[in-house]
């Protein structure tokens, strides 16, 4: 009986053996252990890039493939070989100790049988090859990463999935053809030290990096016994000027003041040691302010010079000590607005002077600045190469452009495009050039030349009813057909061609503005009104001058700027609680607010959501803060009419506190937040899931429309609205009316 009972365990141990499915030969134990239960899919993945200091003083990098990878979602890779390259940004800074890759993935299973595979390479070196997942479930691989394979600057992963279900005349775009990699799961993970800087100001874009072991953290040290509306400026400039080189990424600003020890040491009152000795550091002033701290001689400058020293941080000799000062407020600003020219011909030196023939004048335009109406643009002049290809049935080439936030075209008006293009010999009539505007089918080519053809100037055009305020993409999709016969007739495919020159034009009509107010989403999307490239004059105010609330201001200031790569030069930047008469961007604790609201909304201290409910009263008037009370942990964002200025918007960043405000600016600026903008007002805490969005009850309506149209659109927007008024336009017509008539009659009968 005993015996009977162990040969069945025995038989059944080596069934599992058998039925269990094979782990792949680049996984670790650990994430092979793991990845036939797949029990990945259940750990909430990061949504952003984390830093963490070792023991040993060595740095540890995390960075999801989803944060690298503009598009959004998993990464699928459809069709028999198909490929996708990540860029991942290392700073010179940073001296790689090892790297490896994990990454979650899987295939389809119509693959299972035919050897499909996934190959990995980094800066054009293979790494590994993983085979395709085609179980039920996703496979975990973990590849260790040679670090001599990275060099400062952008380091390129490839990912190419080698595809085919048979062997036998295969479809190389048929449905079974694909690979998902999850980028929120997968990763790449970094050990590194920190070299010693030794960078000069010529070196400006490498030190600026938005790499591994770049900026993380900004302190910003200020030396005035009370800050003024030029300290809130320079410190806003600075950091949009940081937060531009780093594109997709911000750093944790701060704020200091400095003082000097008994043993002429720099002092910087800033809660921390860590925060001193793990920050980058900029000191803004004037000679009085922080000539006491720096190295030269004031003597030395000219009166109307500004002075710019790059030196290593004395608190961490692997980060930078960034100074800009001068003899007056208008010298330090020739520093600021030269260190925040990208284009500035900075020397390889460490420190300079900055003449007033050397800085730059008047509102410089960023670089991911939203297309002007009314213009046209080359291919090149947006930034693409000629698109070429051959030996596929499918090409595309995809331009991306983007349009102001109050773009508003009215009916018949057409975006056209003048394309210069080629297509190749022996297709048949079935081939055509499809054209999609944020996909949908706008307008079609034929490409029915059996000898081939080249176009110059083929005038395609599209409504621009089609096109929206903000991103938008043409995609040019050629389908290339040809005659075949039996089952494999035709293997080669070269004489499959098409080519879209750089030469091509977009044409843009002329469009007048138009944008209903409030809508965070237009915020978190283009920074509309609070942004130098459109044409809507706004200030910046902060409520309070503690470190804090400054620190938020500038936190909030750097992300609307980063949007366009813009520069708030020549903004009015203010210390105030109440709004100016312009569109206003408020920030301070909600002590510091005074009586002055934005919207009439309910908040309850227990939960991190807004509570759906308005009160009646118009934003023009005044509300009390004390429907604002007990926000606790909770950051708040509200915006409606300016109450002192019709027709613009106020728009308010508060908190319980200072030290909570700057947490909630620093939690809002995350992507993972920032996305989730909609509607009048928000709140939300550190987890994106307590994010809430509350509707405006009240809205109004920027732009230079004709009052006919304008008219036409809020009925067409509130038809309720339009049906009230002609009610009551019938009424008074009718009461008028029967008031007349009775009138009459009463005459008549007085006369009779």
């Amino acid at each position: 009986m005993i015996m009977n009972k162990v040969q069945s365990a025995l038989i059944f141990v080596a069934a599992l053996t058998v039925l269990a499915p094979p782990i792949h030969a680049q996984q670790s134990k650990t994430a092979s252990s793991l990845s036939n239960a797949d029990v990945y899919a259940r750990y909430e993945p990061l949504d952003e890039i984390t830093t963490e200091r070792l023991a040993n003083g060595q740095y540890r990098a995390r960075v999801p493939l989803a944060t690298i990878r503009a598009a959004q979602g998993p990464m699928r890779l459809q069709g028999a070989l198909a490929s996708e390259t990540l860029g991942l940004a290392i700073a010179p800074q940073a001296e790689i100790k090892s790297a490896k890759l994990i990454i979650r993935h899987v295939t389809g299973r119509g693959q299972a049988d035919s050897d499909a595979h996934l190959r990995i390479g980094l800066n054009q070196h293979f790494i590994a090859q993983l085979d395709a997942a085609t179980s039920l479930t996703a496979a975990m691989d973990e590849i260790r990463l040679d670090p001599r394979l990275f060099k400062p600057g952008f380091n390129l992963i490839a990912f190419d999935a080698v595809q085919r279900y048979t062997f036998e005349c295969q479809d190389p775009t048929a449905a079974e053809l694909w690979t998902e990699i999850d980028t929120l799961r997968s990763e790449v993970e970094i050990v590194y030290e920190r070299r010693e800087f030794a960078a000069s100001l010529a070196d400006m874009d490498a030190f600026l990096s938005p790499g591994i072991g770049g900026v993380e953290n900004l302190l910003i040290a200020t030396g005035a016994e009370e800050l003024g509306a030029q300290h809130l400026e320079w410190g806003a400039m600075i950091s949009q000027t940081v937060a531009n080189h780093l594109e997709f990424r911000l750093p944790e600003i701060s704020h200091a003041a400095i003082s000097k020890s008994e043993a002429g040491e720099l002092m910087l009152d800033v809660q921390g040691e860590s925060a001193r000795a793990q920050s980058d550091l900029v000191l803004v002033g004037t000679f009085d302010e922080i000539g006491h701290v720096i190295s030269v001689d004031p003597a030395t400058v000219a009166p109307t010079d500004g002075y710019v020293a790059l030196h290593p941080s004395p608190f961490d000799a692997s980060r930078f000590m960034l100074v800009v000062s001068g003899h007056s407020p208008e010298a330090v600003s020739r520093g600021v607005d030269a260190i925040s020219l990208a284009t500035f011909p900075f020397a390889d030196d460490r420190e300079t002077r900055i003449t007033e023939f050397d800085a730059p004048e008047g509102l410089v335009i960023g670089d991911k600045a939203p297309l002007r109406t009314g213009v046209s643009y080359a291919f090149s002049d947006l930034g693409y190469e000629t698109y070429s290809s051959r030996g596929f049935q499918t090409a595309q080439m995809n331009v991306e452009l983007k349009l102001p936030a109050d773009t508003y075209f009215e009916d018949g008006d057409d975006v056209v495009l003048s394309l210069d293009f080629a297509y190749g010999a022996g297709l048949n009539e079935k081939s055509v050039l499809n054209v999609l505007v944020n996909g949908s089918f706008r307008a079609a080519v034929p490409l029915q030349n059996p000898r081939g053809e080249a176009a110059s100037g083929y005038e395609v055009r599209l409504p621009a009813r089609a096109f929206q305020a903000g991103h938008n993409q043409i995609s040019l999709e050629a389908e290339l057909s040809k005659n075949q016969q039996g089952a494999c007739a035709a293997r080669n495919d070269r004489h499959l061609a098409f080519m879209v020159e750089n030469s091509s034009i977009l044409h843009l009509p002329k469009t007048r503005r138009f944008l209903e107010l409030p809508n965070l989403e237009v915020l978190s999307e283009s920074g509309f009104p609070y942004t130098t490239v459109s044409a809507e004059p706004f200030s910046v105010r902060v409520a309070d001058r503690s470190s804090d609330t400054v620190a938020a201001a500038w936190t909030l200031v750097a992300r609307l700027g980063q949007i366009h790569g813009d520069q708030f030069r020549g903004v009015e930047f203010e210390f105030h609680d109440a709004p100016g008469k312009t569109h206003t961007l408020l920030i301070g604790p909600r002590r510091a607010l005074g009586d002055l609201s934005t919207s009439g909304m309910s908040l309850q201290s227990e939960v991190s959501t807004l509570v759906r409910q308005r009160d009646r009263r118009e934003l023009k008037e005044t509300v009390s803060t004390a429907q604002v009370t007990r926000l606790g942990r909770n950051g708040l964002l509200m915006s409606g009419e300016n109450p002192v200025a019709a027709d613009t918007l106020l728009t308010v960043l508060t908190a319980q506190s200072s030290a909570s405000l700057l947490d909630a600016a620093r939690n809002l600026v995350r992507p993972s937040h920032w996305s989730q903008l909609d509607g009048a007002n928000a709140v939300w805490r550190q987890n994106p899931a307590t994010f809430g969005t509350m509707p405006a009850s009240d809205t109004f309506f920027v732009g230079n429309l004709d009052p006919r149209t304008m008219v036409e659109i809020q009925n067409s927007r509130r038809p309720w609205l339009f049906i009230l008024a002609i009610g009551a336009f019938l009424f008074v017509t009718a009461s008028i009316l029967s008031g007349v008539a009775h009138y009459l009659r009463k005459q008549l009968k007085s006369e009779s």
